[in-house]
């Protein structure tokens, strides 16, 4: 890239990281198109909440597999409905094509990203979730979605900043 294609800040969203099947790469990509000082910005779902399923509790879906995990993608949009801030219900619609999937841990996503050269300077958790209606979820104020009462919290959802040097 050339200085002039380089930006101070980027960010990141809901869902990308999982898609990535290399993560160091990925990083590298985050550090290669930002400026001296640039800072990357990632808000992501945390990944505990793919191993938990709102009958069984625990799922198989191992928090250290590594996949990739090949299924169709469905239709989350309209399954998110209202929590993605949709006024009308939208027909749900097929999707068969399988699509492959990778689980990192939180950990190896900050790792990543310190690995391609990036400074971290904030890492948060938060107990609920924006917009992902995951079965396990209840609905709560705000788009958000929570775990039920009485159901022990563990994170939904975390950010990060990260810094290039210079």
């Amino acid at each position: 890239l050339t200085t002039e294609a380089r930006f101070e800040l980027a960010f990141s969203s809901y869902g990308a990281v999982g898609w990535m099947p290399d993560l160091d790469r990925w990083a590298s990509g985050v550090r290669g198109i930002l400026r001296p000082g640039g800072r990357f910005v990632l808000v992501e779902f945390h990944p505990l909440i793919w191993s938990f399923d709102a009958a069984a509790g625990l799922t198989r879906d191992d928090y250290f597999q590594r996949g990739p995990f090949i299924e169709p993608v469905g239709d989350y949009v309209a399954d998110s409905g209202s929590s993605l801030g949709a006024v009308t219900e939208a027909p749900r619609g097929d999707n068969p094509i399988p699509a492959a999937s990778f689980q990192y841990g939180l950990a190896e996503t900050v790792q990543a990203l310190v690995k391609a050269g990036l400074q971290l300077e904030r890492l948060v958790e938060w107990p609920y979730a924006n917009g992902c209606k995951h079965p396990a979820l209840v609905a709560a104020e705000g788009r958000r979605w929570v775990w039920p009462p009485g159901i022990a919290r563990v994170p939904l959802m975390f950010g990060l900043s990260v810094r290039a040097p210079g």
